[in-house]
């Protein structure tokens, strides 16, 4: 896993004065942008129409580029877009709802869990300025309270000055079909899919996840894979970071009989020049890397990203890698990518100027 020099052609039109990814600024132009694959490979799945039909659920919105982008790439469906933070929230709804081109994103301030209740945010440890519901496993189990349907507190208001609603994704959805659910809730991943598993059983959406997989250690990162190996899931690895954790990997999950692994010309694309690895319980652990790790399960961080990526250098003719660690891709992987990239470029670029656009929009630029 290191920075790419072949995407980095793709993404900054072959421009020589290319800066690629770093941990510290992510993609040039692009604050939200260190995890470009995830957002090309979600593009294509809508686009070549493989996305089952219903709404999209975005859970851990943060400040809403994703689902700017979901509303954009699919402005016939319903967008969900739920954040436990309602200082963010607010400013995803000013950037975005009611504006034209999002008649259909729809806000709530919302945590998920595999029962409703409310979460004190206040007793929650995040994992950063960014931190979206980041309450984890443990601040969801032991500080949520169950409550009657009753009880539950108004839409969209706290349950008091540093509390959250927590709701199912069962109980939100029970009327409303699902095709595509992202979940990006900082390790509280799990807990949401408890919660949704009469919706995963009647919709067979195709689902992304977040997973850090060394920092959450082996039985929870084995169980959440389980999750999907119980319902018949099939599921990828995206070999890129996916935030500040560098062991930090999205999960794309296909439902039984879905043709996205088969007949997306992307997905192929993806398998087959390393950016999708299909992962099972028994090679999570050793597909995503990170820098170092200890021979226990469970892996403690402070270590920086940088000794993650390549070292690249650049002559008048193309990008190379000098392979440097374990994690960087082989010279012939490296040169499969880049020949496809040449292919995708246009998708690559649109992807792109979408995210910037969206990320200027939610700025008040656009």
């Amino acid at each position: 896993m290191c920075a790419d020099p072949a995407l980095a052609l793709a993404w900054n039109e072959g421009n020589a004065s290319f800066r690629p990814w770093s941990p510290t600024s992510g993609w040039p132009g692009l604050s939200f942008g260190n995890e470009p694959w995830f957002f090309i490979l979600l593009a294509a799945l809508l686009g070549e129409g493989h996305v089952p039909a219903g709404s999209i659920l975005d859970a851990g919105a943060n400040f809403g580029v994703q689902s700017c982008m979901l509303s954009r790439l699919a402005p016939d469906r319903d967008v969900h877009a739920f954040e436990p933070q309602i200082d963010i929230l607010r400013q995803v709804r000013r950037a975005y709802v009611g504006k034209p081109g999002f008649e259909r994103l729809h806000t709530r301030h919302l945590a998920l869990a595999a029962k409703p209740g409310t979460l004190d945010l206040g007793a929650t440890p995040s994992h950063g300025p960014t931190f979206s519901l980041g309450a984890g496993a443990t601040a969801l189990t032991t500080k949520a309270r169950a409550t009657k349907a009753q009880d539950l507190a108004p839409e969209d208001t706290r349950m008091s000055d540093s509390s959250v609603r927590v709701e199912t994704i069962e109980r939100r959805f029970a009327t409303e079909r699902l095709g595509m659910l992202h979940l990006d809730m900082e390790g509280s991943e799990l807990l949401a899919l408890e919660g949704a598993r009469g919706v995963v059983s009647r919709d067979r959406p195709i689902l992304g996840t977040e997973l850090h997989v060394h920092r959450q250690g082996a039985a929870h990162s084995k169980k959440h894979l389980a999750y999907f190996d119980e319902a018949n899931y099939t599921t990828f690895l995206v070999d890129e970071l996916c935030g500040a954790w560098h062991d930090c990997r999205n999960m794309i999950h296909f439902p039984p009989g879905s043709a996205g692994p088969h007949d997306s010309p992307t997905v192929r694309a993806l398998v087959r020049t390393g950016y999708l690895l299909p992962v099972s319980q028994r090679n999570i652990m050793q597909l995503a890397k990170p820098c170092r790790r200890k021979e226990s399960d469970r892996w403690s961080g402070g270590v920086s990203m940088r000794c993650c990526l390549c070292c690249l250098r650049r002559d008048s003719r193309t990008t190379e890698a000098t392979i440097t660690t374990p994690e960087c891709p082989s010279a012939a992987a490296m040169l499969a990518r880049r020949e496809w990239l040449q292919q995708a470029t246009p998708m690559v670029q649109k992807v792109r100027d979408l995210l910037i656009w969206c990320e200027g929009f939610q700025r008040g630029r656009s």
